[in-house]
């Protein structure tokens, strides 16, 4: 449609009159057409150089456009400019042409005039971006701030860089009473709410700091808060001196080693390879949430009264395995508690749904065989084969995931291992054979209750 309108035009506008030009204005922009207005507001300002709103109309396509070049040369034909568009205008132009210091300047010449003028405040913010002290210092001083949400938060962002937290929610807290609905704070809201558990975990964690620097529990979980506080808020170096003074207090800690290796990534002193080798940590998986922290935080502190602690290290060795599945730490633990031990089947178990997770199938069944000949209880040699026998399964090796299931059986008849071989049986099509499983399964959960 544009380049056929492109084409009537070229060949009317040359004898059309003002009137027929405004109304193929209006059809170029029922069809969204922007070059098509352009050329036509061109042609009108040719005959009507004194039509300011069609200057404004076209500086504005221009802009859209991308062609700083002409938007330059429209504001240049247009001496008479209303001030804030021509500031708003050159400063976009400055930006666009890579001399951001001369566009804020520009602006801030006009806002100090013009402090009022909010669509220049919102211009000015957004350049500002990048140096929050300044972009704090004008969203103080300018009026009118508090009425307006978008900019209370830009303002709140701004406090947030800049560590002040209390500061930060403040402001969204009143953008959220003037405007709860707002896209604004419905976007930010999130954000925002985390900043808020994040700071009351740094403010306890600092009261108890303050009575004890010592204290490897407080200052683990200060750099835990502190890397909670979302990409723009977390201060790094903060949360990186405190990781490395709970390693220095507790040499084995697994959780301080998370804190570490996390604020090293995400500052970028440490690759994710590198994290991984250098410390075991995987970055690549989801950070722990804090009762998961408290759990390793207990564990560390077994262990570093007793490093010999085959259950504290099985212990460990489950919860970094599971939900934050920090296999490499995992399995680490497991390999000392087993080197202790070997005849620890806790961490023999633990080791083998490591080895599986991780894809070493192979390696998973050797250590289910050492894991039997040591005569572990019949729960925990249930529980490890039918691990193997999960992992046929989802490689659709249905014999193999069949004699793991009936091994895990022979070992414990489980109302788990039925339901399992009930699942093996279906994928093979033998329904009678799955409905007898899960029957036997239905009798072993009533009486267990």
């Amino acid at each position: 449609m544009r380049y056929a309108l492109l084409l009537l035009l070229a060949a009317a506008l040359t004898r059309a009159d003002g009137a027929n030009l405004r109304d193929q204005l209006q059809l170029a922009k029922r069809e969204a057409d922007r070059p098509a207005q352009i050329e036509i507001i061109r042609r009108i300002l040719a005959n009507e150089p004194d039509e300011g709103d069609l200057r404004g109309q076209l500086l504005d396509l221009w802009l859209t456009e991308g062609d700083y070049d002409m938007a330059a040369r429209t504001l240049d034909d247009w001496p008479t400019a209303p001030e804030n568009i021509s500031v708003s205008a050159r400063a976009t132009i400055f930006l666009a042409r890579g001399h951001e210091d001369d566009a804020i300047r520009l602006l801030e010449s006009y806002h100090a005039k013009a402090p009022a003028d909010l669509a220049i405040t919102r211009q000015l913010t957004g350049y500002l971006a990048g140096n929050p002290a300044r972009q704090l210092a004008l969203l103080e001083a300018a009026p009118s701030v508090t009425e307006n949400p978008d900019l209370l938060i830009s303002r709140a962002f701004a406090r947030l860089h800049l560590h002040d937290y209390s500061g930060a929610l403040a402001d969204f807290a009143i953008a959220e009473r003037i405007a709860p609905q707002s896209d604004e704070v419905k976007a930010n809201r999130a954000d925002f709410e985390r900043v808020r558990v994040a700071s009351d975990g740094i403010r306890l964690a600092s009261e108890q700091l303050a009575q004890n620097p010592q204290d490897f529990s407080a200052r683990t979980r200060r750099a835990y808060w502190y890397l909670s506080l979302g990409y723009r808020a977390t201060p790094l170096g903060k949360a990186t001196a405190d990781a490395e003074a709970a390693l220095a207090l507790v040499p084995g800690s697994s959780a301080a080693r998370l804190m570490l290796a996390t604020a090293l990534v995400r500052s970028g002193k440490l690759t994710q390879d590198a994290a991984l080798k250098e410390y075991g940590v995987d970055y690549s998986k989801s950070f722990v949430i804090p009762e998961t922290l408290n759990q390793l935080i207990a564990e560390d502190l077994k262990l570093q009264k007793n490093p010999r602690d085959g259950k504290a290290l099985s212990d460990r060795a489950g919860i970094l395995s599971h939900l934050p599945a920090q296999f490499q730490l995992a399995l680490n633990d497991t390999n000392t508690a087993l080197d202790l031990d070997p005849n620890n089947a806790f961490a023999a178990e633990e080791r083998i749904y490591i080895l599986v997770k991780t894809g070493k199938q192979d390696e998973a069944v050797s250590a289910l065989r050492k894991l039997a000949a040591t005569r572990p209880p019949p729960g925990i040699l249930s529980a490890a084969s039918l691990t193997i026998a999960g992992s046929y399964l989802q490689s659709n090796r249905y014999r193999e995931a069949l004699d793991y299931a009936n091994a895990a059986m022979a070992a414990k008849p489980t109302a788990e291992a039925y339901k399992f071989r009930a699942s093996v049986w279906v994928r093979m099509n033998r329904a009678e054979e799955a409905q007898a499983d899960i029957a036997k399964a239905t009798a072993l959960e009533k009486n267990r209750r």
